[in-house]
This record gives C-alpha cells, sequence and structure tokens, in this order.
C-alpha cells in the first residue's frame, strides 16, 4: 500500500516539473496612446452641441417612466445634468471667441 502511494506521489511530481512554464508577456507601450489629434474649434462645438443633444433625449425618455424619473430624482441626475449643460454651453461660448 505504502508502494502505491509513494510510486503515484512520484508520478504526479514529475508530471508537474515537466510541463513547461509558459513565457511572460512582453508589454510594449503603444505609440497610438501618447498620440494627440488636434480638433478644431467647430469640431469641439459640435461634439458638445451633441452631448447637450444627449443630455436632453435621455432626459426626456427618463421623463416619460415615473419609476426611472424617482430613481434619476434620487441620485440627483437631473442635477448633474443641468450642470453639464452649463459647462458644455460654457465651452461653445469660450470656443466661438
Amino acid at each position: 500500500m505504502i508502494a502505491v502511494l509513494l510510486l503515484g506521489t512520484t508520478f504526479v511530481v514529475n508530471a508537474q516539473s515537466d510541463k513547461k512554464k509558459p513565457e511572460r508577456i512582453k508589454l510594449v507601450p503603444s505609440t497610438h496612446a501618447t498620440t494627440k489629434v488636434e480638433v478644431s474649434k467647430e469640431e469641439q462645438i459640435k461634439q458638445c452641441e451633441d452631448q447637450i443633444a444627449a443630455l436632453n433625449t435621455k432626459e426626456a425618455i427618463i421623463l416619460e417612466d415615473p419609476e426611472q424619473t424617482k430613481i434619476a430624482e434620487e441620485s440627483k441626475w437631473f442635477e448633474n445634468a443641468d450642470k453639464q449643460r452649463a459647462e458644455l454651453k460654457a465651452k461653445i461660448v469660450e470656443l466661438k471667441k
């Protein structure tokens, strides 16, 4: 019985040591992450306007459902949305100068 146990243990140890360890993955920095794309003022204004439109659409959808409206009010979503709109409008004014 002891011989079988020792023989089994030997096979397990040998089987584990025969496995090749995978090579480590080498991380290479991406050149895309550091590349900065210049966006024109007109494009930035359009992006701000699109974000305002998206907020308005989402607000309309939330207001259609009383349960979602309650959740949004409790999480202060409307206050945050108003703050975002004000920041975006201010950015648009600044970009138009």
